[in-house]
C-alpha cells in the first residue's frame, strides 16, 4: 500500500473523534480478503466512511465481492453503483470538489435494497439518498473488500474495472445493523482543524 507523501495527507478532523489524518491516494489502494467484520447470519449491513474529491479525482471508491462484485464509483462528478458486469446504476448524486462527505451504504434483508446516504460536511442531517433493489446481500461475510480499486470476483474472472480512485478517505466503519438504527453513532457533526 502506497499512499504517497505528505502532499497526500489531509488533517481535517471529520468525525469529531480526533481522527484528523485522512488517507489521500492517487491510484493507490488497500484490500482485505476473507473479510469478516459483518456478522455471519446478519440480515443488515452498514458501511460508512468519509470521502473528499478534487477537480481531477475519479475512480472506484470501494468494491466488495463474495461472488458478484459490488462497487461504488466516482464518475464525472457523480456517484454510481455497479453490481456485476452488466448492472450500472447512476445515482445522480453529485460530489463537490474539496468538500468532505460522509457516505453510508446499507443493505437490509427486510427492505431488499441497498440505500446510499450522502451527507455534506456542513453536518446537515438531510442526506442525498439513492436506493436500488437488491434481493440478496451484496456484502456477505468472507468476501474481499478493496478501498480505491475494483475487487475481481470469482464469478466473473475475466472482467475487471481499472479506474483506481484518486481522492481522500477517513473514518471507515462497519456494522451489522441498518444505519437508521445507528443514526447517533454514524452522523457526528464535522469539526475542522487548521493545517500547521
Amino acid at each position: 500500500m502506497d499512499f504517497g507523501d505528505n502532499d497526500y495527507l489531509d488533517i481535517t478532523d471529520t468525525s469529531g473523534r480526533d481522527s484528523g489524518y485522512a488517507v489521500c491516494c492517487n491510484s493507490a489502494s488497500a484490500s482485505a480478503e476473507k473479510f469478516y467484520l459483518f456478522n455471519k447470519g446478519s440480515s443488515e449491513t452498514t458501511i460508512s466512511f468519509y470521502v473528499k474529491t478534487c477537480t481531477d479525482c475519479h475512480g472506484i471508491i470501494f468494491s466488495y465481492t463474495d461472488k458478484k462484485p459490488f462497487s461504488l464509483d466516482y464518475v464525472d462528478g457523480k456517484l454510481e453503483i455497479s453490481y456485476g458486469k452488466d448492472d450500472t446504476m447512476p445515482t445522480d448524486i453529485e460530489i463537490k470538489d474539496n468538500v468532505w462527505y460522509q457516505i453510508v451504504v446499507t443493505w437490509a434483508k427486510n427492505l431488499k435494497k441497498v440505500n446510499l446516504y450522502v451527507f455534506e460536511e456542513n453536518g446537515s442531517n438531510n442526506p442525498q439518498i439513492h436506493s436500488e433493489k437488491f434481493l440478496k446481500n451484496p456484502f456477505k461475510p468472507g468476501g474481499a473488500l478493496s478501498l480505491g480499486k475494483f475487487q475481481i470476483s470469482q464469478e466473473e474472472k475475466k472482467w475487471k474495472k481499472t479506474d483506481s480512485f484518486v481522492g481522500c478517505f477517513d473514518a471507515l466503519g462497519f456494522a451489522s445493523k441498518y444505519v437508521l438504527r445507528l443514526m447517533n453513532h454514524f452522523l457526528p457533526k464535522y469539526t475542522h482543524t487548521k493545517s500547521v
